[in-house]
C-alpha cells in the first residue's frame, strides 16, 4: 500500500445540511433512516486536507447549519457548487502552536561527529508543527532540516529550533565543538591531575587533546582520582610518561588491568595499590596473560586483597626488576612470571599455599626466592622452575643485623645473625663480583653495584638476607663548618603544641653537617635529634644546635610556653546509625557506623549493644557478627548522654542461605524447591541441591552474579538458561556448575554470549566436567582454544551459524562426540583450530557441507582416520530421520547428480546396514549415521538412523483424520489432526501429500492452504506402513469480494465518553484497483436507532491509498447512544461501499 496519508478532520455537533431521510440500519449496503435533528451551541469545524493542497471544511453555525465547502490551489469551491446542499462558512479553527522544547539545551562535539536533536511542539495536535532550524555559525556547526547537526571546527555555535507557525516560539541548544583529536574526560577529579601535568593552570575548562597527554614527561600521579575502566583509555596517551601512580582508584577492576591500557613507548612502572576493585581469584580467569611480554614494564605495585597472581599475567616482562607480591596472595599461577629475566628477589608471603608449575621458570637473574614466610621447602618448590643458582631461602627468620646497607669498594663490614650456634650457617652472595661474604658474615666491597648476601643452614631450619649496595671509594677533602643557622629565632607555643626547626650549615659543601640539639629547661619545651620542639608547660626555654663538627658554630630559638586553651564543654544532642534495618547471615559480620551530632560535641564517645547476643553480637567498634537465624536489636547509645540513642533491627540468616536478588529467578527456584514460586522467604544451599531432573530458568532475566547459583543445582541433569540476555561469556564457565550429575545446558537464545572462553569447560583430572550436552546461543562468533578441553561425556554439540572461528584444540579429547557440522560461518581455514577436534576418538561424522573446505584441507583439525568427512554440495537424503525395528527396511533417495559414482555407508555397521542403492537394514538396537557421498567429493548426504528392538517395536496398524472432508475459501487454512492406532506405537512419523498442489497445499504438520478454487485430497500416509494411510476431501472456494473501503477505528483509546467535545478518528482503506470517490460518515443515534448528529467528509481515495477522517463531535451528557463510522458512495444515492464499525462510548 502506498504509505501517503490523508488527513480528514470533522467536527460537527449538529446533523448536516444534506437532509438525510429514511436514515437507518437496514443491512449492510444501506445504512440511513429518518432522523430528527436536534442543534448544538458549539460550533465544531470538519476539514478534509491532503497532500495536493486540496481540503474540505465543514462547520456548524449557530443555527446548527452545517456549512462545508472545498479549496484547491487556486480557488475555493462549495458543496452547493456542486450540487450539494451545504452552506459555505469562511471561519475555520486553527490549534496555534504554544510551547517548542528541544530534547538538550546543550552538547559536545568533536569535529566530524553529529548528533540529532529531537524538537517538541506543543499541542501536539497543533495545526502547523513544522519546526525551521538554523545555526549561529555554520563555519563551526550545521544543521539539517531534520534537527541533525553536524561539527564542523573547533568553537560553539547556537542550534536554534522555531515553530514556522509562530516564528517568536523558539527553543536553542548550545553546541560546543573541540579539535578532532580532543578528549572527552568526564571525570573531573582525573581531568583536574591531566591539566596540572600538562601544566594548563587548575583553572583550565576547555579540552585537552591527545597531544596534551602525549607531552606530559616523567612521573604522574593519578592517585585517588576516581579513575574506572573506561577512564583507563586514556593512559594509552601518556606516551612519554616513565611511572604513572593509580593507586587508591577503587572502581579500576580487573577489566582495567592490562597491558593494552597502556603506550609502551617509554619504559614504565605502575602503582596499582590500594586498587581494591582489582579482585583475583584462583577460579576466576580474570587477569589471565594481563601484562604478557610487555618487555617495557619495569616495576609494578599490586594492590592488597588479590588472591591470586594468574597465568601469564607477567609472562615474558624482561624489563621487570621489582614486584611485591601482597600478602593477600594465596596462589600464584603457572607461568605467571615466567621469562622475567631482569627480577632478581622475589618474596613470597605467608598466604600463599601453592606455586604451580613454572610460575618462574626462565628467570634467568633471579638470584634469591625467599620462602621464609611461608611452610614451602626447597624439595617442594622443584616445579616452579628456578635454576639451580637461585638461592631458596626456607625455614625460620634468621634475623641478619642488618636488611640493607651500603659500603665502599674495598671497604668491609660485620651482619651477624640469630641463628642458633649449634646449626652449621652458610654464608653466600648473589654477585661476588660485587661483593664477597666470609664465613663469618664479614662482607667486602669487590665493585660498584648491588647484591644480596644471605645465610641459610645446612638443613634450611633457618636463613636471613642482607641487600647490599657498594659504591665506589672516593677521598673527599674535609670541609670544616664554619657557621650554624637556624630557621626561627623565637616561636611562642601551647602547652602540647610542637614545632620543628631547621638548621642550616654553612659552607653548603661541609662534609659534616650533623648537629646536636639541646633544651636550656625540658620542663618547660624538650627537643629531638631532628629539632622537633615540644612545649610541656608555661615558661621559656632557649633551643640551641651545635654544628658536631665545630663545637663554636651554634644558633638559638627562644621558645616561649603558655597555658593551652580550655575548650568549651560542647554537648551531644542527638545520635544516629546509617543503616535501620539490615540482614547478614550467620557468621557474616556488618559495620555499623554511628555519627553524632554536633559535628564539635566534646564526647563523641559511643557503646554498643545487642538485644540477643545469641543471634547476633556487636563489639566496640559497631561490628555485627551473625551467630545464628533469628532478629537482633543493635543499639548504640551516647556516652554523653545516655538517653540519646540509636537502634538496627538486624535479621541473622542461616549461613547456607542465598542471597537471590534477582525475583523472577528466586521464583523459579523457589517452584522447583517446592515451596510455591509466591514464597518469599530465604532459599539455602541444601534447597537448591535437593532439585533434581530438568529445571526451566528461561527468560529469567539471569546476569552473571546470578550464574554463581548454578553451583548449589547440585542434583540437576539439565538446566534451561535459554534467552536470558543478561548472561555475557564471563557467565559461561564449568566453574558456575558442580558436575556431581551429568548436566545438559541450554544457552540459546542468550544474545549477549558473543564467545566462549579459553578454557571455560576444559575438564581436568582434579576438575572433571560432566558435560553431556549444550547449545549454544545465535550470535556467538568465537569458540577459543580449549574451551571444551576431554569433556568425556560431551555427545551433543550444534555449533551456531554465526561462529567465525574455532580455537586450537577447542574439543579435543571429547572421546564421546559423534557428530559435528561446520557452518558456512567460517570462511578462512585459519579460523579453524589446529587440533580443534583431536581425540575425538567416536567422531564419525565431519560435516563440512555449508562450507568450502575439503577433506584433504582440513586434516589438521586433528579428526580420526576413521570419521567420514562429508564435502561438496548437500545431497538431501530423504528421509533425513529414521526409525525401524531390527530386521525391518527402509529405502533412502538422494537428488545426487545420477552420472556420479555414490558410496553408501554406515557409521556402525552393527547397528544398521545400508545397500549399494540405499536400501538400510536394521541390525540391533542403537543409532548410527547412514551417508552417501560421491567418490569425488562434490556432493554428500546424511541420514541419522535410530533401531529398536524387534520384540519391543509395535507396528502401526491404523491412521485416521479428524476430518474426512473440508471447505476452505481461497488464501485459508485448517490443520488436521492425525491419530495413530495403536498409541504406543514406534514409529508415528507421518508423510503429507496433496493431489493437486495447485488448489490446496500441505506442510509436515498437516497444515493445509488453499490456494485456488477446486477440490484437491490431501492424504496422511504412515511412514511405518505404506499401505496405511487416511484421506480428506478439501473443497476450495472463492473468496469473499472484499468492501471497497474498509473501515477501521484508529482513535488511540478506542472508545469516547458522554458529556465531552469527543475526538473520534476512522481510518478508510481503499480496497478497489482503482481510484475511489467515497463519502465518509460519523453518525450518532439514540437506543432506538434514531440519528442524533453526524459528520461526513468527501474525498478520492487514490487506488491501494487511504484516508484518516479526525471528526470531533459534542456528545450528551447522558442516555445510551451508539456511535459509527462507514463510507458511501456518494451524498445522493447513499449507497454503502463498507463495512460498518461502532465507536463504544463510556
Amino acid at each position: 500500500m502506498i504509505n501517503k496519508k490523508i488527513k480528514i478532520l470533522v467536527c460537527i455537533s449538529m446533523v448536516c445540511t444534506m437532509q438525510f431521510t429514511g436514515i437507518g440500519i437496514l443491512g449492510d449496503n444501506n445504512i440511513f433512516a429518518e432522523a430528527a435533528l436536534s442543534a448544538s451551541p458549539a460550533k465544531n469545524e470538519m476539514q478534509v486536507s491532503q497532500e495536493d493542497k486540496k481540503s474540505v471544511q465543514a462547520s456548524e453555525d449557530s443555527n446548527g447549519k452545517v456549512q462545508v465547502s472545498q479549496d484547491t490551489d487556486d480557488k475555493s469551491q462549495t458543496s452547493q457548487d456542486r450540487g450539494n446542499a451545504v452552506e459555505k462558512n469562511d471561519t475555520e479553527a486553527v490549534i496555534n502552536v504554544t510551547e517548542i522544547s528541544l530534547d538538550k539545551n546543550s552538547a559536545s562535539l568533536k569535529e566530524g561527529e553529529t548528533v540529532e536533536l529531537k524538537a517538541t511542539v506543543t499541542p501536539t495536535d497543533a495545526t502547523n508543527t513544522k519546526v525551521i532550524w538554523a545555526s549561529s555559525d555554520t563555519s563551526i556547526a550545521t544543521v539539517d532540516e531534520n534537527g541533525k547537526v553536524t561539527a564542523v571546527k573547533a568553537g560553539t555555535a547556537d542550534i536554534t529550533a522555531a515553530s514556522e507557525d509562530n516564528k517568536t516560539l523558539s527553543a536553542k541548544c548550545s553546541v560546543t565543538i573541540g579539535a578532532a583529536n580532543s578528549l572527552h574526560i568526564t571525570n573531573s577529579t582525573l581531568k583536574s591531575k591531566l591539566v596540572a601535568a600538562v601544566g594548563k593552570g587548575s583553572d583550565y575548562t576547555g579540552d585537552l587533546t591527545e597531544g596534551d597527554l602525549e607531552a606530559i614527561k616523567g612521573t604522574i600521579d593519578l592517585s585517588n582520582s576516581d579513575i574506572t575502566d573506561s577512564d583507563m583509555t586514556l593512559m594509552n596517551y601518556l606516551k612519554g610518561v616513565s611511572a604513572i601512580n593509580l593507586s587508591n582508584n577503587t572502581a579500576i577492576t580487573y577489566n582495567g588491568f592490562k597491558k593494552d591500557y597502556f603506550d609502551w613507548t617509554t619504559a614504565k612502572s605502575l602503582d596499582f595499590s590500594g586498587c581494591t576493585g582489582i579482585k583475583f581469584t584462583p577460579a576466576s580467569r580474570d587477569g589471565m596473560f594481563a601484562f604478557a611480554e610487555c618487555n617495557n614494564l619495569t616495576s609494578i605495585s599490586l594492590p592488597e586483597g588479590i588472591e591470586t597472581i594468574p597465568i601469564g599475567c607477567f609472562l615474558k616482562c624482561t624489563a621487570l626488576t621489582n614486584i611485591k607480591i601482597p600478602n593477600t596472595v594465596e596462589t600464584i599461577r603457572k607461568t605467571a612470571f615466567q621469562g622475567c629475566t631482569s627480577l632478581s628477589y622475589v618474596r613470597i608471603p605467608n598466604n600463599v599455599k601453592t606455586l604451580e608449575d613454572n610460575c618462574f621458570s626462565g628467570c634467568t637473574n633471579l638470584a634469591v626466592l625467599d620462602l621464609r614466610d611461608t611452610s614451602f621447602t626447597a624439595d617442594k618448590i622443584k616445579n616452579v622452575g628456578c635454576s639451580d643458582s637461585v638461592a631458596l631461602l626456607c625455614g625460620q627468620d634468621g634475623k641478619l643485623s642488618l636488611k640493607e646497607t651500603s659500603i665502599k669498594t674495598g671497604g668491609n663490614q660485620t651482619i651477624t645473625s640469630e641463628i642458633p650456634s649449634e646449626k652449621n650457617v652458610t654464608w653466600g652472595s648473589t654477585n661476588t663480583d660485587v661483593v664477597t661474604v666470609s664465613k663469618e658474615g664479614v662482607i667486602t666491597g669487590i665493585n660498584p653495584g648491588t647484591a644480596y648476601v644471605y645465610a641459610k643452614t645446612e638443613d634450611n631450619s633457618y636463613s636471613g638476607i642482607c641487600n647490599v649496595t657498594v659504591t665506589a671509594k672516593d677521598n673527599p677533602q674535609t670541609i670544616a663548618v664554619t657557621g650554624i643557622s637556624l630557621d626561627k629565632t623565637s616561636a611562642d607555643l601551647k602547652e602540647g603544641d610542637m614545632v620543628e626547626l631547621k638548621a642550616t650549615a654553612a659552607p653548603e659543601n661541609a662534609t659534616n653537617k650533623n648537629v646536636i640539639w639541646k633544651s636550656s629547661n625540658e620542663d618547660m619545651a624538650t627537643v629531638d635529634e631532628n629539632g622537633k620542639v615540644t612545649a610541656v608547660k608555661s615558661g621559656t626555654a632557649d633551643i640551641t644546635v651545635m654544628s658536631e663538627d665545630n663545637k663554636n658554630a651554634t644558633a638559638k630559638c627562644t621558645v616561649t610556653v603558655t597555658a593551652k586553651d580550655v575548650p568549651q564543654t560542647v554537648s551531644v544532642t542527638g545520635i544516629s546509625l546509617d543503616k535501620s534495618i539490615e540482614s547478614i547471615k550467620a557468621g557474616s559480620v556488618l559495620e555499623l557506623k554511628a555519627t553524632v551530632v554536633p559535628e564539635n560535641a566534646t564526647n563523641k564517645n559511643v557503646t554498643w549493644k545487642s538485644s540477643d547476643e545469641t543471634v547476633a553480637t556487636v563489639d566496640k567498634d559497631g561490628v555485627v557478627k551473625g551467630v545464628k537465624a533469628g532478629t537482633a536489636d543493635i543499639t548504640v547509645v551516647s556516652e554523653d548522654n545516655e538517653v540519646l540513642k540509636a537502634n538496627c533491627t538486624v535479621t541473622v540468616r542461616a549461613a547456607n542461605s542465598l542471597d537471590i536478588t534477582n525475583p523472577t529467578l528466586k521464583s523459579k527456584l523457589a517452584a522447583a524447591a517446592g515451596k510455591g514460586s509466591d514464597y518469599t522467604g530465604d532459599l539455602t544451599e541444601d534447597d537448591l541441591a535437593a532439585i533434581t531432573g530438568t529445571i526451566d530458568l528461561s527468560n529469567s532475566n539471569i546476569t552473571d552474579p546470578d550464574m554463581t547459583l548454578m553451583k548449589n543445582l547440585k542434583g540437576v541433569s539439565a538446566i534451561n538458561l535459554s534467552n536470558n540476555k543478561g548472561i555475557t561469556y564471563s557467565g559461561v564457565k564449568g566453574l558456575n556448575f558442580d558436575w556431581t550429575i551429568p548436566k545438559s545446558l541450554d544457552f540459546s537464545g542468550c544474545s549477549s554470549i558473543f564467545k566462549i572462553l579459553q578454557f571455560a569447560f576444559a575438564s581436568k583430572p582434579n576438575k572433571k566436567i560432566n558435560l553431556i550436552s549444550i547449545n549454544l546461543p545465535e550470535g556467538m562468533t568465537e569458540i577459543q582454544s580449549s574451551s571444551f578441553t576431554n569433556c568425556q561425556s560431551l555427545t551433543n554439540v550444534k555449533i551456531p551459524s554465526t561462529i567465525l572461528s574455532i580455537g586450537n584444540l577447542a574439543f579435543s579429547g571429547c572421546s564421546s562426540l559423534s557428530y559435528v557440522k561446520i557452518p558456512n560461518s567460517i570462511k578462512d581455514l585459519k579460523n579453524l583450530g589446529s587440533g580443534c577436534f583431536k581425540g575425538c576418538t567416536n567422531l564419525s561424522i565431519l560435516d563440512l557441507r555449508d562450507t568450502i573446505f575439503t577433506k584433504d584441507n582440513t586434516k589438521n583439525v586433528g579428526y580420526p582416520d576413521s570419521t567420514v568427512v562429508l564435502c561438496g554440495k548437500d545431497g538431501q537424503l530423504s528421509p533425513e530421520e529414521v526409525l525401524i525395528k531390527a530386521g525391518g527396511t527402509k529405502t533412502i533417495t538422494s537428488k545426487i547428480p545420477s552420472d556420479k559414482k555414490v558410496i553408501w555407508g554406515s557409521t556402525n555397521n552393527d547397528v544398521a546396514a545400508v545397500s549399494s542403492d540405499g536400501v538400510v537394514t536394521g541390525v540391533k538396537p542403537g543409532t548410527a549415521y547412514i551417508y552417501a557421498k560421491t567418490d569425488d567429493d562434490s556432493c554428500s548426504g546424511l541420514c541419522t538412523v535410530t533401531v529398536k528392538d524387534s520384540a519391543s517395536f509395535v507396528d502401526v496398524s491404523k491412521v485416521e483424520l479428524d476430518k474426512t472432508s473440508a471447505s476452505l475459501k481461497e488464501g485459508e487454512t485448517v490443520e488436521l489432526k492425525a491419530t495413530i492406532t495403536p498409541t504406543d506405537a514406534a514409529n508415528k512419523n507421518l508423510i503429507w501429500t496433496s493431489s493437486d498442489t495447485s488448489i490446496a497445499t500441505v506442510d509436515s504438520n498437516g497444515k493445509v492452504t488453499a490456494v485456488k478454487a477446486g477440490t484437491a485430497t490431501i492424504t496422511a500416509v504412515s511412514d511405518d506402513n505404506k499401505d496405511i494411510k487416511a484421506q480428506c476431501t478439501v473443497t476450495v472456494d472463492p473468496k469473499d469480494d472484499t468492501k471497497l473501503i474498509g473501515i477501521t477505528n484508529e482513535n488511540p483509546d478506542s472508545s469516547v465518553k458522554l458529556g465531552n467535545d469527543a475526538k473520534v478518528s476512522i481510518k478508510a482503506v481503499n480496497n478497489s484497483d482503482k481510484d475511489q470517490y467515497a463519502v465518509l460518515v460519523v453518525a450518532l443515534y439514540d437506543e432506538s436507532g434514531n440519528l442524533i448528529k453526524c459528520a461526513s467528509g468527501e474525498t478520492t481515495i487514490k487506488k491501494e491509498d487511504f484516508s484518516v477522517l479526525d471528526a470531533r463531535m459534542s456528545l450528551p451528557s447522558e442516555g445510551k447512544y451508539t456511535l459509527k463510522a462507514f463510507a458511501c458512495d456518494s451524498l445522493e444515492n447513499m449507497k454503502a461501499i463498507s463495512n460498518t464499525i461502532d465507536i463504544p462510548i463510556k
